[in-house]
């Protein structure tokens, strides 16, 4: 195995406490439900699976007609913030 260190760090202040020892300590074995995933903040929305590939086809769209710059440094930002932000780093 490996040592589960990134993802959770990235997860603090976001998920439980709790949720983040039990998805980190169970690795592949742990499954959480969307309606979970949903209420600790791992994912952002929920919608049924009929809905599924068009809800992520216009995400994909709205992003995909931004310049393309402006996404870039926007992840950017993002990770680095993170990392700065993130307890113990």
């Amino acid at each position: 195995g490996m040592t589960a260190s990134f993802e959770p760090m990235h997860l603090a202040g976001i998920t439980p406490f709790g949720d983040i020892m039990r998805m980190s300590l169970l690795g592949n074995y742990e499954r959480l439900s969307a309606q979970r995933a949903h209420q600790v903040g791992l994912v952002s929305e929920v919608v049924p699976g009929s809905e599924l590939h068009e809800r992520a086809d216009w995400a994909a769209r709205i992003i995909a007609s931004q310049p393309a710059l402006a996404i870039q440094g926007t992840v950017r930002a993002l990770w680095e913030d993170g990392l700065s932000a993130a307890p113990g780093v």
